[in-house]
C-alpha cells in the first residue's frame, strides 16, 4: 500500500507539472513555427511600433531594402519611405491604429542603393503590444507596367489630338456606342451632352448621307475587311465637318459578329485645302487660257496694223486710221491684262500674299 500511494503520488505530480508545462511548451512550438514562417516567407514582413519604428522584420525585407537590420531597428521607417509618400504614409498609419483603415496601402520606399520599389501592404494590429503585424508585397514590376500602359495612354490621346483621329465602337446587340475622348471633340460635344444612340448619330448626317445609317448598313460591312468612306456631319455647335471614316466588323472565335468599331478623323482642314486648290488650277487654267487666246487677238491684231503702215504704206487707210485702231486693240489688250491680274491677286490673297 505504501508503496502504491508513493506511485499515486508521483503520478499526480508529474501530471501537475504537465499541465503547467504543456502551455509553455505548446507557446514554445508555436514562436518556433512563427519565426519559421516568419524567416522563409519570400514577402517583406515587419512588426512595426505605434512610434514608427520597425521592432521586427525578416530577411525578405533585409534583401529588399538592402540594410542590415541593427539599421532597420534604429530607423524610423518612414525615413525609408519616397519623400513624397511619407505624409500619406504617415496619415495611413494613425487611421490604421485608430482602426479606421481597412483597405491595403501602397507606397514608394527607397533601398539603400537608392532604387525604388513600389511595396503594398496588408496590416494587422495588435493593440495590447501596440504593434503592427505587416506582410508586404513587391508590386514594382507591375506599377512600371501600370505608369507605361499608362504614358503610352497619354502619348495615344495626343496622337489622336493632333491628327483630330479618334475611335468608336458599338456591340452588335446595342444601340449605343462607345466613343473616345477626340471622338466627341470632333462632334463638338462630351459624354454629358450627347449619348451616341444610332438615331442621335443619325441625326449629325445631312440628309444627302443619310444612307449611311439605315438600318441594314452593317450588310454592307464583311468581317475581316474595312470599308473606308468621307462624308460630312452637323456637329452639335453647328459646325459642317468633313470625316473620314474607317470601319469593320469584329467576331469572336467562332464567328460570331459581336462589335462594329471603327476610327473617325476630322478632314474638314485637308478638304479645305483640296478645295482651294481646285479653284486656284481652275483660276490658273482660265489665266492661262486668257493667255493663249484671249490676249492673242488684240495682239495679233497690233501686230498686222504695224505690218500694214509699214510695208503696205497704210493699206488704203491713213495714219491717223491706223494708229486708231491700234489704240482700240491695245485698250482691249490692257483689259484682258487687268483680269488676270485681278485673277493672280486673287491667288495670292488666297495664299495671304498680294502682288500690288
Amino acid at each position: 500500500t505504501s508503496a502504491s500511494e508513493i506511485l499515486s503520488e508521483k503520478i499526480n505530480l508529474l501530471t501537475d507539472i504537465s499541465e503547467k508545462l504543456g502551455p509553455l511548451v505548446k507557446q514554445k512550438v508555436t514562436e518556433e513555427e512563427y519565426r519559421n514562417v516568419f524567416n522563409i516567407s519570400s514577402d517583406p514582413l515587419c512588426i512595426v511600433g505605434f512610434d514608427g519604428y520597425i521592432k521586427k522584420c525578416n530577411t525578405a525585407f533585409d534583401l529588399l531594402m538592402g540594410y542590415q537590420k541593427p539599421y532597420l531597428y534604429t530607423t524610423a521607417i518612414f525615413e525609408l519611405i519616397y519623400p513624397d509618400d511619407q505624409a500619406r504614409a504617415a496619415e495611413a498609419l494613425s487611421l490604421l491604429i485608430s482602426g479606421q483603415l481597412t483597405d491595403r496601402f501602397s507606397g514608394r520606399f527607397l533601398t539603400a542603393q537608392g532604387e525604388v520599389k513600389w511595396l503594398q501592404w496588408s496590416a494587422t494590429v495588435a493593440a495590447e503590444s501596440k504593434t503592427i503585424v505587416a506582410v508586404g508585397k513587391d508590386i514594382t514590376k507591375q506599377k512600371l507596367a501600370e505608369q507605361a500602359l499608362q504614358t503610352a495612354y497619354e502619348q495615344l490621346k495626343t496622337a489622336q489630338k493632333i491628327a483630330k483621329l479618334g475611335y468608336w465602337f458599338r456591340p452588335i446587340d446595342s444601340d449605343i456606342s462607345e466613343w473616345s475622348e477626340e471622338v466627341y471633340t470632333i462632334y463638338d460635344c462630351s459624354p454629358d451632352t450627347f449619348i451616341p444612340t444610332t438615331e442621335n448619330v443619325k441625326q449629325t448626317l445631312p440628309p444627302k448621307h443619310g444612307h449611311l445609317m439605315e438600318s441594314n448598313a452593317l450588310f454592307h460591312l464583311e468581317p475581316g475587311t474595312t470599308k473606308s468612306f468621307e462624308h460630312e456631319i452637323i456637329t452639335l455647335s453647328g459646325k459642317l465637318k468633313w470625316v473620314h471614316q474607317e470601319v469593320r466588323l469584329v467576331s469572336d472565335e467562332q464567328g460570331n459578329t459581336v462589335k462594329i468599331e471603327g476610327t473617325i478623323q476630322d478632314i474638314t482642314a485637308s478638304r479645305q485645302a483640296m478645295d482651294q486648290i481646285k479653284k486656284q488650277n481652275d483660276t490658273l487654267h482660265e489665266i492661262a487660257w486668257m493667255q493663249s487666246h484671249i490676249i492673242r487677238a488684240p495682239l495679233t491684231r497690233i501686230m498686222s496694223l504695224i505690218y500694214l503702215s509699214r510695208e503696205l504704206d497704210g493699206g488704203g487707210k491713213s495714219t491717223p486710221e491706223i494708229m486708231d485702231l491700234i489704240m482700240d486693240s491695245a485698250k482691249e489688250l490692257d483689259e484682258v491684262i487687268a483680269q488676270i491680274t485681278v485673277k493672280t491677286n486673287l491667288i495670292h490673297h488666297e495664299h495671304g500674299t498680294d502682288t500690288t
